[in-house]
């Protein structure tokens, strides 16, 4: 059984114990980095809960961050943490945090991770719509999508 993980009763990711586990203390080790609190729980009894409000700030702190550090061992550090904290964030606030152009490619990253939640059974896909923002749909078909979006193609 795997860690699962929370904000306001929902369901957004249910990784396994050690992958959990890891990104939740790489989390709480990045707030000093951020300069913000995480709003991420400790692991009790194999769930951790998510502030929402306060999650989405801390990552948004974290890439301004990482966008201005010159210091490229810190970001090879921090890039595996942020793009999934990255990947949580658009699940919960239903768009990508702001960075720099140089953190592009680890957004890139992000997209493609998914993080299904095996107890629900949902998977993120993405979409955009026509004026190009994006925003999170829970494993829709293409006829579910409202007017001017269409499922975003990874390889665009």
């Amino acid at each position: 059984m795997g860690l699962i993980i929370t904000s306001n009763g929902r369901e957004l990711w249910e990784p396994s114990q050690d992958v959990g586990r890891l990104f939740v203390d790489q989390i709480h080790t990045l707030v000093g980095i951020a300069g913000a609190e995480s709003g991420v729980s400790r692991v009790v009894s194999d769930e951790v809960e998510i502030d929402g409000p306060r999650f989405c700030w801390f990552v948004n702190q974290l890439a301004k961050r990482l966008g201005e550090t010159d210091h490229s061992v810190l970001l090879a550090l921090a890039s595996g943490p942020f793009q999934v904290a990255a990947a949580l964030h658009f699940r919960l606030c239903g768009d990508w945090p702001k960075v720099s152009p140089r953190l592009y490619s680890l957004l890139e990253g992000a997209r493609g991770l998914g993080l299904p939640c095996a107890r629900t059974g949902e998977v993120p896909t993405f979409a955009v719509t026509t004026s190009g923002a994006r925003h999170a749909e829970i494993s829709p078909s293409p006829q579910s999508l409202p007017p001017g979006y269409r499922l975003y193609d990874f390889e665009e």
